[in-house]
């Protein structure tokens, strides 16, 4: 998986933050109640006009980057739901990058997040595409 750092997921971001990845960038001395929204029943990184509340708009790079949500150190790996399959967000102009030994990798992780979410049971793990 390559990643360009062009900055395109930071902008109308549609995060979904874990309970770690909160208490993790609050331990920073981030206040979440400027970092974060609750909508559709998840909490959520909050937008500044349209981009990410962590991206600094004159380097486009993100200011918490070793300590990013889980969401976005697995990006463009995104987990679809409707599946309950991880999937590859074509929205990334690098997706055609993501192999299948990324999705492997990526597997457990997401699975963890997904716990912590309560969407998946304890040991129970997102399918792999065919």
């Amino acid at each position: 998986m390559i990643c360009i750092k062009c900055a395109k997921c930071c902008f109308n971001t549609e995060m979904i933050l874990t309970p770690s990845d909160v208490s993790r960038i609050s331990k920073l001395g981030y206040d979440p109640s400027e970092f974060t929204v609750k909508r559709d029943g998840f909490i959520r990184l909050r937008n500044v006009d349209g981009a990410c509340y962590f991206l600094d708009r004159k380097t486009l790079r993100c200011s918490i980057y070793p300590h990013r949500p889980i969401g976005c150190v697995l990006y463009p790996i995104v987990y679809d739901p409707a599946t309950n399959m991880l999937t590859v967000d074509r929205e990334c102009p690098m997706h055609w990058t993501v192999t299948m030994s990324d999705l492997v990798k990526a597997r457990p992780i997401m699975a963890r997040a997904l716990w912590e979410l309560r969407i998946l049971r304890p040991n129970e793990l997102p399918k792999l595409p065919n």
